[in-house]
């Protein structure tokens, strides 16, 4: 295949009309730009009416209660900031609630983030090397899209898209003040996004505001800035942070939200995941096991970097891996993706040394991140000017490690948060390699890419989501439409459809449109599909770090005092709450586990088990009061 490329470069290399394509830099752009958004569209739109797992639809149904009139902290307790949920409530006052055209929604988001990170990408490498951008770009988002847990639409989606912005406004405003033309009005843009990504989720754009800052002041000190200069250019990038706030607020007040969403995202929030010291430091030690387990390789990786980079020899021949294996990485990628889609032996197959987690990628990105900044002091200390690129990709290591530590106070980190730290690798590795004309290196490195996202695809299509030990069929085996009106055009299995046909049914028959129904703990999802409410419980979801215990209390004397017609139970191992009791509760018996108990001890006592229905690791069931 690689001779066939390079005879068919030779051929039309020597055609003026080719050549002058293959040298323009806007039409180069534009080529690679269109291949990334179609790789990343035609991958995630071939999966996106597939799976539907139960923990689907938060969002779904609180933006149902607020069509019934309900505001978020006001009347129901949400410990996150309004945007995603605002968005929700738009879509679904639109177009209703359907599920695939949210679905397409989380399709979108994907191909802008893959748009953000090209951008990025290449505002690092230059314009020369644009296919470095459409590699890295897909693969890291095809890392993103990899992440079993994840729900196409789901709010972690916007943060990174949003995050992604952030990054590239930044590294354009640090680098006009490289090139001594700052542009001013970056700071801005980078505030007002800023803002809105704070009030889409607090930690990640609290984190990422802490780094931009941190980022500016060690810029300007890098540039000689005077104090009063430095001091104007973060109040400019604050104004718009401070102005949008304001705005929100005011918005908040005169709907009586503002109060308890002060207390809901402060407080509330912290305290569900166990405090302000468990928020924010301990997700480190416990996932040390899993920073141990990678170490060693990381140090690999990390020496394998810095190496490539301080090797110095003539360049040569390198225009063969711009002009060919960008090509050849392309078509090779997509037809194994293809295969992977038609063949579940093939995809199987891929993961037989699938190794790159979201810690390894941690420790390689983050310790490149503190070496680069040791290398630009050291520079500035000698009154030397460091690489623009590495000055570049330093920053984007930073912003990187301020996404992945946001993600890690959550729990642990993730692969949807560590598309940065993927694109950072990739570029590093292919700008030293096309840059010192290794040009089998660079080869064999493409075609390993292509391998690394077929691995990805094939990782999401075998697990298609895998959550606190809630499983959905695999990709080849979501070959059913269900009955309920909701899941109209998704495709599951056979037996997670008659899991929710006999739900649907059952709650259809035994309950009038009027009836309360209450679904616990984070399957919210049913009252969509059948089109009933809560009995007034202030708790939605009740998961453990969505959910406060002194809310959960409550709602049980809710409950008590207005029993809902139907009971609804997902049967969550005891696992999940032994994990989350340790982690975010120093133990303690959690709220959630509280209502377990109650809603056990009510339904032995009150109900009829009108079933319980199992699909792989799923099991619900439904009780009727008598």
């Amino acid at each position: 295949m690689l001779q066939i490329a390079v005879r068919f470069l030779k051929k039309y290399k020597k055609n003026k009309y080719m050549k002058k394509i293959i040298e323009n830099d806007k039409i180069n752009n534009l080529i690679f730009l269109v291949l990334t958004i179609t790789l990343t569209f035609v991958y995630v739109w071939a999966v996106s009416n597939e799976t539907m797992p139960m923990a689907e639809g938060w969002y779904t149904y609180y933006a149902q209660c607020m069509h019934r009139g309900e505001l978020p902290y006001r009347d129901f307790e949400f410990l996150f900031p309004p945007v995603y949920l605002y968005c929700i409530f738009i879509i679904t006052q639109i177009f209703g609630y359907k599920i695939m055209v949210l679905r397409l929604f989380g399709v979108l988001l994907f191909v802008f983030i893959s748009i953000g990170v090209y951008k990025v990408i290449q505002l690092i490498v230059g314009k020369k090397k644009n296919w470095i951008a459409f590699v890295a770009s897909v693969a890291s988002v095809f890392y993103m899209q990899s992440e079993n847990a994840q729900v196409f639409y789901d709010y972690v989606r916007l943060m990174d898209l949003f995050v992604v912005i952030i990054t590239y406004f930044t590294l354009r405003y640090i680098k006009g003040v490289l090139d001594d033309r700052e542009e001013v009005g970056w700071l801005y843009t980078t505030g007002g996004v800023t803002a809105i990504l704070i009030f889409t989720k607090q930690n990640t754009g609290l984190i990422i505001l802490a780094y931009t800052i941190c980022l500016l002041f060690f810029t300007f000190f890098y540039k000689n800035y005077n104090l009063k200069k430095i001091i104007f250019r973060i109040i400019q990038l604050l104004a718009p942070v401070v102005g949008i706030s304001a705005i929100i607020f005011v918005i908040m007040a005169l709907n009586g939200m503002l109060v308890p969403f002060i207390n809901s995202i402060g407080g509330d929030a912290i305290s569900a995941k166990g405090g302000i010291v468990a928020a924010l430091f301990g997700w480190i030690p416990n996932n040390a096991e899993a920073f141990r387990t990678e170490l060693f390789i990381a140090i690999i990786w990390v020496l394998l970097l810095v190496q490539i980079a301080s090797i110095k020899i003539t360049e040569r021949n390198s225009k063969i891996i711009e002009q060919i294996t960008p090509i050849l990485f392309g078509v090779i990628t997509f037809l194994m993706i293809i295969v992977a889609l038609r063949s579940e032996q093939f995809a199987k197959n891929n993961l037989f040394n699938f190794i790159v987690s979201p810690y390894k990628i941690f420790l390689v990105v983050f310790t490149m991140f503190i070496g680069l900044g040791i290398k630009i002091l050291l520079y500035h200390i000698k009154g030397e000017n460091v690489d623009q690129f590495q000055y570049l990709a330093f920053s984007l290591a930073g912003m990187y490690f301020a996404i992945s530590y946001a993600s890690g106070t959550c729990g642990g980190l993730a692969n949807g948060q560590a598309t940065l730290g993927v694109a950072f690798i990739i570029f590093w590795l292919l700008y030293y390699i096309s840059k010192n004309g290794f040009v089998w290196a660079g080869i064999a490195e493409l075609l390993l890419i292509s391998v690394f996202c077929v691995q990805t695809v094939s990782l999401k299509l075998v697990n298609t989501y895998y959550w606190w030990e809630m499983r959905t069929a695999s990709h080849w085996e979501n070959t059913v439409q269900c009955s309920v009106p909701l899941l109209k055009g998704i495709y599951i299995s056979q037996d997670e459809s008659k899991l929710y046909d006999n739900i649907y049914q059952i709650v259809s028959k035994e309950t009038e449109e009027t009836e309360n129904i209450y679904c616990f703990p984070n399957i919210p999802i049913i009252y969509s599909m059948c089109d009933r409410i809560d009995p007034g419980v202030k708790s939605k979801v009740q998961w453990f770090d969505v959910s406060t215990d002194d809310t959960l209390r409550e709602d049980i004397f809710v409950i008590s005092n207005n029993p809902p017609k139907a009971i609804i139970i997902y049967n969550t191992p005891d696992g999940a709450y032994d994990a989350h009791e340790k982690l975010f509760r120093n133990g303690k018996i959690s709220g959630t586990r509280e209502m377990r108990n109650y809603l056990t001890k009510l339904v032995n006592e009150k109900y009829v088990c009108a079933g319980v229905f199992n699909a792989y690791t799923n099991s619900v069931s439904v009780y009727i009061r008598q």
